[in-house]
This record gives structure tokens, C-alpha cells and sequence, in this order.
């Protein structure tokens, strides 16, 4: 009987930790919330078979299409779900820290009192408007795109679109597909770094992470920018007779 051997690369082994990380954050999230479920005020609001827009802040969901608005106030917990037709659904955050978190059927942004849900939305878009907020945009099963900005994060694929606009920190995960993931930097001074499995692109005032990409391109403008291969870094400082301080 011959026997099958499969073998995984490094790139495999960072998806799975990459994809176990992200449901391990949101699982422990998700229970912390069902917890605290029956002590809070709650509102569902249901699209049309048409197109629908949602827009979403600490105190007020709205949800609305042709020939109707669903408008909810004050609740400390709102979900809202995208059936057919082109939706769309946009979260503003409060004065304070705030997590985006997106997924290519599902994106949330919560913070100190309040929790906005969605379910089914093509296109989804997460807006900061200060404090310390950080966005986490991750990908489907498929062949997906990667883009980054100083001031914005979008991630797409197949049928969804996941934005992050001006955020502090941005992460973004690749799992299985055939991902790419590309940098623009600043007019100012920029750092660019990059593993096998993971790249980074920091400046003044932002901070563009991710993990798991086949591919990643970062394209410099102005400023005095840098560019670091870890890999090639770490293979220098392991030379034999090499000396570190």
C-alpha cells in the first residue's frame, strides 16, 4: 500500500496560526457578549430584496431602501442583515478607542457602551474619527487584494468589500487563495518590513499590518523611506563568528 504524504510550507503553517488567532480573538469576544446579552437593549433591523444602505454610530442604526427606513436609537446593541440587492453598510465610531472588525459576510465596530453588528453586506466600511482605533480586515476562501494608504485599508475578493478609513492600526489576514497585499506610503518618512509570512508599513501617525499574503509590494514616494528583508536580516546575524550586541 503506498502512502500519501503531505507535506505544508511556512506559508501554510502562519495561515492556519493567522486564521486560528482570529477565531480564537473573535470566539472569546463573541462569549463575552453573550454574557452581557441579557442585560442590554437590542435591535434587529431586516433589509428589502432591493438595495439597502445601513449607516451605524454609538447611539443610532439606520437601515434603509426604497420606500422605507428602519431607525434605531440609543440601544446598546444593534444587528443588522443583508439579504439580495447591492448593500451597503457603514460604521462611525465615538471620541474614544473603537475595534472594526470585518469579515467578507460579516463586520462589526463596538467600543465603551455600544456594539453594531452586520450580516450579508457587499461592501462595508469602518470610519475613525479618533482615539486609539485599530481595524481588523480579513479574507475570504478565494483570491483576494489587499490595498493600503496612510489614512486607509481595503480588502476584497470575490462578491464583498471590507474598508478601514483613517485608523491608527490596521491588520489584515490572507488564509487560503491566491492573496496579494500592496503598500503606498506617505510624503513623509516610512519604514517597510517584510517576512516570508507577514509585512509591515508604519509612519507618522499609522501603522499597516498583515499576515499570511502569497504576494506583497510596497511602493515608496517621497521622504527618506526604508525598506528591511527580515529574512535576509536574520540569515546575516546567524553567520557563523558573526557577533551581536
Amino acid at each position: 500500500m503506498t502512502r500519501q504524504v503531505t507535506t505544508s510550507t511556512p506559508l501554510d503553517h502562519a495561515r492556519r496560526d493567522v486564521r486560528s488567532r482570529v477565531l480564537q480573538r473573535h470566539g472569546q469576544f463573541c462569549e463575552y457578549h453573550r454574557l452581557r446579552v441579557d442585560r442590554q437593549r437590542q435591535a434587529y433591523l431586516s433589509d428589502s430584496s432591493g438595495d439597502d444602505t445601513y449607516t451605524s454610530w454609538w447611539n443610532r442604526a439606520l437601515l434603509s431602501g426604497t420606500g422605507y427606513s428602519s431607525d434605531a436609537r440609543n440601544f446598546d446593541r444593534t444587528w443588522a442583515g443583508a439579504s439580495t440587492g447591492n448593500d451597503t453598510a457603514t460604521f462611525y465610531d465615538t471620541t474614544g478607542n473603537d475595534i472594526f472588525a470585518a469579515w467578507p459576510t460579516h463586520a462589526v465596530m463596538y467600543g465603551n457602551g455600544y456594539f453594531n453588528d452586520t450580516a450579508g453586506f457587499e461592501s462595508t466600511v469602518g470610519i475613525s474619527s479618533g482615539g486609539a482605533d485599530q481595524a481588523y480586515l480579513n479574507d475570504s476562501a478565494g483570491d483576494d487584494t489587499y490595498t493600503s494608504w496612510w489614512n486607509r485599508a481595503v480588502l476584497s475578493g470575490s462578491g464583498y468589500s471590507t474598508e478601514a478609513r483613517n485608523f491608527v492600526r490596521t491588520w489584515a489576514g490572507a488564509s487560503t487563495g491566491n492573496d496579494t497585499a500592496t503598500f503606498y506610503d506617505t510624503a513623509g518618512n516610512d519604514n517597510f518590513m517584510a517576512w516570508p509570512t507577514h509585512a509591515v508599513l508604519m509612519g507618522a501617525g499609522y501603522f499597516n499590518d498583515t499576515a499570511g499574503f502569497d504576494r506583497t509590494l510596497a511602493v515608496a514616494s517621497t521622504g527618506n523611506d526604508t525598506a528591511t528583508s527580515m529574512t535576509r536580516l536574520a540569515r546575516i546575524l546567524m553567520r557563523p563568528g558573526r557577533r551581536t550586541r
